[in-house]
């Protein structure tokens, strides 16, 4: 028989990208933010969008400094899908998550 991949499977493989030393991150009522550095150096960024409606946020992660760099992202969203896409980031560092969503941003490690 054929089997389906269900939300739980996308989670596993967004940990397994996520770093082990947590970052100190900003928070809204309805979006949570996590950030991580992995062994690599690079920092991983997990953005949860709980409301129903779409949310426009600045990251802001201390001690952390996006101007110029190229974002991997992956955008879990509520019907299952899964799109992923590269971003040049500026100072700014404003996103836009879709209701009920999950991003991963991965920013390499900078020399």
């Amino acid at each position: 028989g054929a089997y389906e991949v269900g939300p739980t499977y996308y989670v596993y493989l967004m940990y397994k990208q996520f770093g082990t030393r947590m970052l100190a991150a900003n928070t809204e009522s309805d979006v949570r933010v996590y950030a991580a550095r992995r062994e690599d150096g690079a920092v991983t960024i997990l953005l949860v969008n709980w409301a129903t409606q779409a949310r426009f946020l600045n990251i802001d992660i201390d001690g952390l400094s996006v101007a110029d760099s190229e974002a991997q992202i992956t955008d879990f969203t509520e019907n299952g899908g899964v799109v992923t896409s590269t971003e040049l980031l500026d100072d700014d560092f404003l996103q836009t998550l879709e209701p009920r969503s999950i991003r991963l941003l991965v920013l390499p490690a900078r020399p």
